[in-house]
């Protein structure tokens, strides 16, 4: 794979990204104006941020990804948060989420939606659904009569990988500190 691939593969992602919160936008405002006895809108258009943002966008997909939740919840989240810099806009018909993509992707915002999290699912659901959603293959018996065993066949193997890639193993540096 090229570097034009490796490029063209990044866009389509970005594109499919923006196509996602282009989907997701309009339901988490109504949600927000639902929650504040505010007329739902049917919107005709949804503004997203420009293109040359869409990288930072991406720290949404990583954080639903981390924190086993969907776009829509995130985005809650944070018109939530953020619902007093909102800018919305003029037009009502057109949707946007009136916050700078600068405050919505960085640490402190990561920060804050943690901190929204952990008040959402006080005991960490969320995480837990994901656990258990992943079947991990039963061991039905061990090869090894004991520990020491396993690990000097897990040297030899490695050591063997090693030779195989054509490099030796790298010895551990130590850590000197003043």
């Amino acid at each position: 794979m090229d570097h034009d691939d490796k490029q063209e593969q990044v866009r389509r992602v970005v594109r499919e990204w923006f196509q996602r919160i282009e989907e997701a936008l309009p339901v988490a405002e109504n949600n927000h104006r639902q929650e504040n006895r505010m007329p739902r809108i049917e919107f005709t258009r949804v503004f997203t941020p420009g293109r040359c943002h869409g990288l930072r966008l991406l720290n949404w997909k990583v954080w639903c990804q981390r924190y086993s939740i969907d776009l829509e919840l995130l985005l809650r989240i944070l018109i939530r948060i953020y619902s007093f810099r909102r800018k919305p806009s003029r037009d009502p018909s057109v949707c946007t989420l009136g916050i700078p993509v600068a405050v919505v992707t960085g640490v402190t915002c990561r920060q804050r939606i943690e901190d929204e999290l952990r008040k959402i699912f006080p005991n960490g659901e969320n995480r837990q659904d994901r656990r258990d959603s992943v079947q991990l293959p039963v061991i039905k018996s061990i090869p090894y009569d004991n520990f020491s065993e396993m690990i000097l066949r897990y040297g030899a193997e490695m050591k063997h990988r090693h030779q195989e890639l054509g490099r030796e193993p790298q010895q551990q540096r130590r850590n000197y500190r003043a």
